[in-house]
Protein backbone atom coordinates (compact mmCIF):
# COMPACT_ATOMS: atom_id res chain seq x y z
CA UNK A 1 0.00 0.00 0.00
CA UNK A 2 2.56 2.31 -0.52
CA UNK A 3 3.50 2.77 3.98
CA UNK A 4 6.47 2.60 5.45
CA UNK A 5 6.64 0.53 9.05
CA UNK A 6 6.09 2.18 12.08
CA UNK A 7 8.99 2.38 14.44
CA UNK A 8 8.37 -0.62 16.81
CA UNK A 9 7.85 -2.59 13.81
CA UNK A 10 11.11 -1.53 12.37
CA UNK A 11 12.95 -2.39 15.37
CA UNK A 12 11.31 -5.98 16.32
CA UNK A 13 12.41 -6.78 12.32
CA UNK A 14 15.91 -5.72 13.08
CA UNK A 15 16.02 -7.86 16.68
CA UNK A 16 14.81 -10.93 14.55
CA UNK A 17 17.43 -10.15 11.51
CA UNK A 18 19.84 -10.16 14.03
CA UNK A 19 18.64 -13.06 16.18
CA UNK A 20 18.71 -11.20 19.26
CA UNK A 21 16.20 -11.64 22.43
CA UNK A 22 12.96 -9.92 21.55
CA UNK A 23 9.98 -8.59 24.15
CA UNK A 24 9.58 -11.35 26.88
CA UNK A 25 13.11 -12.65 26.59
CA UNK A 26 12.06 -15.41 23.64
CA UNK A 27 14.86 -15.74 21.04
CA UNK A 28 13.05 -15.58 17.34
CA UNK A 29 13.84 -18.50 15.23
CA UNK A 30 12.60 -20.60 12.75
CA UNK A 31 10.14 -23.50 13.57
CA UNK A 32 11.41 -27.08 13.16
CA UNK A 33 9.84 -28.71 9.97
CA UNK A 34 7.99 -31.72 11.04
CA UNK A 35 10.55 -33.56 8.79
CA UNK A 36 13.75 -32.63 10.74
CA UNK A 37 11.77 -33.30 14.13
CA UNK A 38 11.09 -36.92 13.15
CA UNK A 39 7.04 -36.82 13.95
CA UNK A 40 4.40 -34.43 13.90
CA UNK A 41 2.34 -36.08 16.57
CA UNK A 42 -0.26 -33.67 18.11
CA UNK A 43 0.14 -33.87 22.18
CA UNK A 44 -2.68 -35.46 23.44
CA UNK A 45 -4.28 -33.50 26.60
CA UNK A 46 -5.70 -36.12 28.48
CA UNK A 47 -3.65 -39.53 29.84
CA UNK A 48 -4.40 -42.46 27.66
CA UNK A 49 -7.11 -45.16 29.44
CA UNK A 50 -6.82 -48.82 29.09
CA UNK A 51 -6.30 -51.20 25.51
CA UNK A 52 -3.24 -52.42 26.45
CA UNK A 53 -3.75 -55.37 24.31
CA UNK A 54 -5.04 -53.50 21.36
CA UNK A 55 -1.69 -51.74 21.45
CA UNK A 56 0.61 -54.15 21.28
CA UNK A 57 -1.44 -55.87 19.05
CA UNK A 58 -1.27 -52.40 16.62
CA UNK A 59 1.92 -52.21 17.06
CA UNK A 60 2.87 -55.93 16.09
CA UNK A 61 0.70 -55.28 13.20
CA UNK A 62 3.20 -52.10 12.12
CA UNK A 63 6.02 -54.35 12.59
CA UNK A 64 5.05 -57.18 10.11
CA UNK A 65 6.63 -56.63 7.28
CA UNK A 66 3.98 -58.54 5.25
CA UNK A 67 1.15 -55.59 6.67
CA UNK A 68 2.07 -52.18 5.30
CA UNK A 69 -1.89 -51.06 4.98
CA UNK A 70 -3.47 -51.07 8.12
CA UNK A 71 -6.84 -49.75 8.98
CA UNK A 72 -7.96 -49.50 12.36
CA UNK A 73 -12.31 -50.37 11.69
CA UNK A 74 -14.90 -48.89 14.10
CA UNK A 75 -17.52 -46.69 14.56
CA UNK A 76 -17.38 -42.88 15.15
CA UNK A 77 -16.41 -42.08 18.71
CA UNK A 78 -14.81 -45.79 19.47
CA UNK A 79 -10.67 -43.97 20.16
CA UNK A 80 -9.36 -44.91 16.59
CA UNK A 81 -7.48 -41.82 16.47
CA UNK A 82 -6.20 -41.95 20.02
CA UNK A 83 -5.39 -45.82 19.52
CA UNK A 84 -3.53 -44.72 16.80
CA UNK A 85 -1.30 -42.16 18.12
CA UNK A 86 -0.84 -43.97 21.22
CA UNK A 87 1.08 -47.07 18.92
CA UNK A 88 2.67 -44.33 16.88
CA UNK A 89 4.44 -42.28 19.73
CA UNK A 90 5.43 -45.76 21.28
CA UNK A 91 6.71 -46.53 17.46
CA UNK A 92 8.66 -43.06 17.73
CA UNK A 93 10.24 -43.86 20.84
CA UNK A 94 12.21 -46.46 19.60
CA UNK A 95 13.14 -45.70 16.72
CA UNK A 96 10.85 -48.48 14.56
CA UNK A 97 10.52 -46.00 11.28
CA UNK A 98 14.17 -44.36 9.98
CA UNK A 99 12.53 -41.45 8.35
CA UNK A 100 9.50 -40.71 11.23
CA UNK A 101 6.07 -41.18 12.15
CA UNK A 102 3.47 -38.55 10.29
CA UNK A 103 0.02 -37.88 11.04
CA UNK A 104 -2.04 -36.50 8.53
CA UNK A 105 -5.95 -35.52 9.44
CA UNK A 106 -8.51 -35.84 6.22
CA UNK A 107 -12.07 -34.55 7.80
CA UNK A 108 -11.68 -31.25 6.15
CA UNK A 109 -10.69 -32.67 2.88
CA UNK A 110 -13.62 -32.52 0.44
CA UNK A 111 -12.71 -34.47 -2.60
CA UNK A 112 -9.89 -36.88 -2.88
CA UNK A 113 -7.69 -34.54 -5.35
CA UNK A 114 -7.20 -32.44 -1.33
CA UNK A 115 -4.96 -35.41 0.11
CA UNK A 116 -1.87 -35.30 -1.74
CA UNK A 117 -1.79 -31.67 -0.71
CA UNK A 118 -2.61 -32.55 2.94
CA UNK A 119 -0.17 -35.70 3.04
CA UNK A 120 2.42 -33.69 1.88
CA UNK A 121 1.65 -30.90 4.34
CA UNK A 122 1.98 -33.41 6.80
CA UNK A 123 5.59 -34.36 5.52
CA UNK A 124 6.39 -30.74 5.38
CA UNK A 125 7.22 -31.30 1.65
CA UNK A 126 6.62 -28.26 -0.68
CA UNK A 127 6.26 -29.25 -4.26
CA UNK A 128 9.11 -28.08 -6.85
CA UNK A 129 7.33 -25.04 -9.04
CA UNK A 130 7.46 -25.22 -12.46
CA UNK A 131 10.58 -22.79 -13.74
CA UNK A 132 11.00 -21.15 -17.24
CA UNK A 133 12.11 -24.17 -19.81
CA UNK A 134 12.20 -26.51 -16.90
CA UNK A 135 8.34 -28.20 -16.15
CA UNK A 136 7.81 -30.61 -12.99
CA UNK A 137 6.28 -33.23 -12.19
CA UNK A 138 2.55 -33.15 -10.99
CA UNK A 139 2.18 -32.87 -7.54
CA UNK A 140 1.29 -36.55 -7.20
CA UNK A 141 4.31 -37.70 -9.06
CA UNK A 142 7.08 -35.52 -6.84
CA UNK A 143 5.60 -36.75 -3.88
CA UNK A 144 5.21 -40.32 -4.78
CA UNK A 145 9.32 -39.74 -5.83
CA UNK A 146 10.01 -37.94 -2.54
CA UNK A 147 8.15 -41.06 -0.65
CA UNK A 148 9.84 -43.82 -2.79
CA UNK A 149 13.35 -43.14 -0.48
CA UNK A 150 11.96 -43.40 2.34
CA UNK A 151 11.07 -45.88 5.37
CA UNK A 152 7.94 -43.82 7.30
CA UNK A 153 5.10 -44.58 8.66
CA UNK A 154 1.99 -42.34 7.50
CA UNK A 155 -1.17 -42.06 9.65
CA UNK A 156 -3.95 -41.33 7.75
CA UNK A 157 -7.13 -40.21 9.82
CA UNK A 158 -10.97 -39.91 8.67
CA UNK A 159 -10.47 -41.28 5.82
CA UNK A 160 -14.49 -42.47 5.42
CA UNK A 161 -15.91 -40.04 3.95
CA UNK A 162 -13.88 -39.90 0.75
CA UNK A 163 -14.97 -43.35 -0.42
CA UNK A 164 -18.27 -42.38 -0.75
CA UNK A 165 -18.14 -38.67 -2.01
CA UNK A 166 -16.35 -39.72 -4.85
CA UNK A 167 -17.77 -40.61 -8.57
CA UNK A 168 -15.69 -42.96 -8.56
CA UNK A 169 -14.55 -45.32 -5.09
CA UNK A 170 -11.50 -46.39 -6.86
CA UNK A 171 -10.15 -42.59 -7.67
CA UNK A 172 -10.62 -42.25 -3.69
CA UNK A 173 -7.93 -44.71 -2.71
CA UNK A 174 -5.96 -44.32 -5.73
CA UNK A 175 -3.15 -42.28 -3.80
CA UNK A 176 -2.89 -45.36 -1.19
CA UNK A 177 -2.31 -47.82 -3.89
CA UNK A 178 0.38 -45.85 -5.84
CA UNK A 179 1.57 -45.31 -2.39
CA UNK A 180 2.16 -49.06 -1.92
CA UNK A 181 3.36 -49.65 -5.41
CA UNK A 182 5.81 -46.63 -5.34
CA UNK A 183 7.13 -46.51 -1.46
CA UNK A 184 8.11 -50.07 -0.31
CA UNK A 185 9.78 -48.26 3.08
CA UNK A 186 6.35 -46.62 3.58
CA UNK A 187 3.72 -48.19 6.08
CA UNK A 188 0.15 -46.94 6.18
CA UNK A 189 -2.15 -46.96 9.16
CA UNK A 190 -5.78 -45.94 8.11
CA UNK A 191 -8.42 -44.54 10.38
CA UNK A 192 -11.85 -45.48 9.11
CA UNK A 193 -15.49 -45.88 9.50
CA UNK A 194 -15.62 -48.29 6.63
CA UNK A 195 -12.97 -50.26 4.77
CA UNK A 196 -10.47 -49.29 1.65
CA UNK A 197 -11.22 -52.32 0.40
CA UNK A 198 -8.06 -52.28 -1.66
CA UNK A 199 -5.06 -55.25 -2.13
CA UNK A 200 -3.19 -55.67 1.12
CA UNK A 201 -5.49 -54.54 3.29
CA UNK A 202 -5.08 -55.89 7.02
CA UNK A 203 -8.29 -54.68 9.16
CA UNK A 204 -8.17 -54.07 12.69
CA UNK A 205 -11.64 -53.60 14.48
CA UNK A 206 -11.78 -51.04 17.12
CA UNK A 207 -14.48 -51.74 19.50
CA UNK A 208 -15.59 -49.95 22.72
CA UNK A 209 -13.59 -50.12 26.25
CA UNK A 210 -13.91 -52.94 28.57
CA UNK A 211 -17.22 -53.03 30.82
CA UNK A 212 -19.14 -54.61 33.47
CA UNK A 213 -21.55 -57.15 31.52
CA UNK A 214 -23.44 -57.01 34.26
CA UNK A 215 -24.00 -55.84 38.11
CA UNK A 216 -20.39 -55.73 40.02
CA UNK A 217 -21.90 -57.89 42.49
CA UNK A 218 -22.63 -60.83 40.18
CA UNK A 219 -18.93 -61.28 38.15
CA UNK A 220 -17.43 -63.91 38.40
CA UNK A 221 -16.75 -65.58 41.60
CA UNK A 222 -15.38 -62.48 42.81
CA UNK A 223 -16.81 -61.37 46.17
CA UNK A 224 -19.39 -58.58 46.71
CA UNK A 225 -17.26 -56.59 48.92
CA UNK A 226 -14.01 -57.11 46.66
CA UNK A 227 -16.06 -55.71 43.67
CA UNK A 228 -17.96 -52.97 45.42
CA UNK A 229 -14.48 -51.49 45.82
CA UNK A 230 -13.69 -48.66 43.44
CA UNK A 231 -10.63 -48.96 43.11
CA UNK A 232 -11.18 -52.32 42.22
CA UNK A 233 -13.48 -51.61 39.35
CA UNK A 234 -11.45 -49.21 38.26
CA UNK A 235 -8.25 -51.22 37.81
CA UNK A 236 -10.85 -54.44 36.26
CA UNK A 237 -12.34 -51.94 33.32
CA UNK A 238 -10.71 -49.33 31.28
CA UNK A 239 -14.38 -47.57 31.06
CA UNK A 240 -14.95 -46.99 34.70
CA UNK A 241 -11.63 -45.72 34.85
CA UNK A 242 -12.21 -43.09 31.71
CA UNK A 243 -15.80 -42.10 32.91
CA UNK A 244 -13.59 -41.26 36.63
CA UNK A 245 -11.35 -39.14 34.56
CA UNK A 246 -13.82 -37.59 32.46
CA UNK A 247 -15.73 -36.74 36.05
CA UNK A 248 -12.70 -35.10 37.22
CA UNK A 249 -12.41 -32.59 34.43
CA UNK A 250 -15.52 -31.38 35.29
CA UNK A 251 -16.06 -31.83 39.01
CA UNK A 252 -12.17 -31.31 41.19
CA UNK A 253 -12.36 -34.08 43.83
CA UNK A 254 -14.82 -36.63 42.19
CA UNK A 255 -14.48 -40.10 43.56
CA UNK A 256 -15.90 -43.25 42.89
CA UNK A 257 -18.30 -44.35 45.70
CA UNK A 258 -19.30 -48.30 46.27
CA UNK A 259 -23.10 -46.35 45.38
CA UNK A 260 -21.79 -45.34 42.05
CA UNK A 261 -20.56 -48.60 41.08
CA UNK A 262 -23.55 -49.68 39.67
CA UNK A 263 -25.13 -46.41 37.41
CA UNK A 264 -21.51 -46.17 36.19
CA UNK A 265 -21.33 -49.79 35.11
CA UNK A 266 -24.46 -49.23 33.22
CA UNK A 267 -23.53 -45.87 31.73
CA UNK A 268 -20.51 -47.80 30.30
CA UNK A 269 -22.61 -50.72 28.83
CA UNK A 270 -25.64 -48.37 27.84
CA UNK A 271 -22.86 -46.71 25.32
CA UNK A 272 -21.34 -49.79 24.81
CA UNK A 273 -18.04 -48.69 26.16
CA UNK A 274 -17.64 -46.16 23.50
CA UNK A 275 -14.76 -43.19 24.90
CA UNK A 276 -17.44 -40.62 23.40
CA UNK A 277 -20.54 -41.67 25.18
CA UNK A 278 -18.84 -42.19 28.19
CA UNK A 279 -17.13 -38.53 28.09
CA UNK A 280 -20.12 -37.49 27.00
CA UNK A 281 -22.08 -38.88 30.44
CA UNK A 282 -19.20 -37.85 32.21
CA UNK A 283 -19.49 -34.40 31.47
CA UNK A 284 -22.78 -34.54 33.58
CA UNK A 285 -21.72 -35.07 37.07
CA UNK A 286 -21.59 -31.24 37.61
CA UNK A 287 -25.12 -31.10 37.80
CA UNK A 288 -26.15 -34.47 37.90
CA UNK A 289 -25.56 -38.45 39.91
CA UNK A 290 -24.74 -41.33 38.08
CA UNK A 291 -28.04 -42.68 38.73
CA UNK A 292 -29.43 -40.06 37.20
CA UNK A 293 -27.33 -39.67 34.13
CA UNK A 294 -28.19 -43.79 33.51
CA UNK A 295 -31.78 -42.47 33.86
CA UNK A 296 -31.74 -39.86 30.77
CA UNK A 297 -29.49 -42.06 29.07
CA UNK A 298 -31.92 -44.87 29.24
CA UNK A 299 -34.17 -42.24 27.95
CA UNK A 300 -32.93 -40.98 24.86
CA UNK A 301 -29.16 -41.20 24.03
CA UNK A 302 -30.00 -37.95 22.49
CA UNK A 303 -29.12 -36.71 25.81
CA UNK A 304 -25.32 -37.18 25.29
CA UNK A 305 -23.98 -34.14 24.02
CA UNK A 306 -21.86 -31.44 24.97
CA UNK A 307 -20.82 -27.53 24.05
CA UNK A 308 -17.12 -28.17 23.82
CA UNK A 309 -15.92 -25.52 21.20
CA UNK A 310 -13.22 -27.44 20.10
CA UNK A 311 -15.15 -30.66 19.77
CA UNK A 312 -15.98 -31.35 15.50
CA UNK A 313 -19.34 -31.15 14.57
CA UNK A 314 -19.57 -35.15 13.53
CA UNK A 315 -18.86 -35.75 17.79
CA UNK A 316 -20.88 -32.82 19.57
CA UNK A 317 -23.24 -35.93 20.38
CA UNK A 318 -24.13 -39.26 20.02
CA UNK A 319 -26.71 -38.25 17.07
CA UNK A 320 -24.28 -36.27 15.69
CA UNK A 321 -21.83 -39.41 15.40
CA UNK A 322 -24.89 -41.85 14.35
CA UNK A 323 -26.31 -38.93 11.68
CA UNK A 324 -22.85 -38.69 10.14
CA UNK A 325 -22.43 -42.61 9.44
CA UNK A 326 -26.37 -42.68 7.82
CA UNK A 327 -25.43 -40.01 5.41
CA UNK A 328 -22.56 -42.00 4.07
CA UNK A 329 -24.81 -45.02 3.35
CA UNK A 330 -26.57 -45.57 0.03
CA UNK A 331 -30.69 -46.02 -0.23
CA UNK A 332 -30.46 -49.64 0.10
CA UNK A 333 -28.10 -49.94 3.10
CA UNK A 334 -30.34 -47.42 4.93
CA UNK A 335 -33.35 -49.84 4.13
CA UNK A 336 -31.03 -53.09 5.49
CA UNK A 337 -30.23 -51.22 8.42
CA UNK A 338 -34.21 -50.07 9.13
CA UNK A 339 -35.00 -53.58 8.65
CA UNK A 340 -32.52 -55.01 10.92
CA UNK A 341 -33.92 -52.98 13.87
CA UNK A 342 -35.83 -55.32 14.98
CA UNK A 343 -33.44 -57.78 16.16
CA UNK A 344 -31.18 -57.41 19.60
CA UNK A 345 -28.21 -58.89 20.19
CA UNK A 346 -27.04 -59.74 16.74
CA UNK A 347 -28.69 -62.07 14.16
CA UNK A 348 -28.01 -65.06 11.97
CA UNK A 349 -27.60 -63.85 7.92
CA UNK A 350 -31.00 -66.49 6.45
CA UNK A 351 -33.08 -64.34 9.30
CA UNK A 352 -31.59 -61.21 7.90
CA UNK A 353 -32.26 -62.18 4.44
CA UNK A 354 -35.68 -62.90 5.68
CA UNK A 355 -36.86 -59.81 7.40
CA UNK A 356 -34.69 -57.44 4.85
CA UNK A 357 -33.84 -59.11 2.00
CA UNK A 358 -30.53 -58.30 2.45
CA UNK A 359 -27.87 -61.11 0.59
CA UNK A 360 -25.23 -62.26 2.26
CA UNK A 361 -22.48 -59.66 -0.02
CA UNK A 362 -24.98 -56.38 1.76
CA UNK A 363 -24.08 -57.30 5.43
CA UNK A 364 -20.63 -57.28 4.06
Amino acid sequence: MGLAPDAETTALYEQIRAGLPVAGGVLWSMPIPAAAAGHNLPAQATPFVGREQELEEVRARLKDPACRLLTLLGPGGAGKTRLALQAAEGMVQVGSFKHGVFFCPLASITCCQGVVPAVAEALSYQFRPETEGRPQAAPRGQLLDYLRRKQLLLIMDNYEHLLVEEASPEEAVSLIGDVLAAAPGVKLLVMSRASLQVQGEHLYPVQGLQVPPGPLSRLGSRPATQMGDPDQAVHLYSAIELFRQGAQQVRPGFELRPEDLAPVAQICRLVEGLPLGILLAAAWVEVLSPAEIAAEIERSLDFLETDRRDAPLRQRSIRAVFDYSWRLLDGREREIFQGLAVFRRGFTHQAALAITGASPRDLL
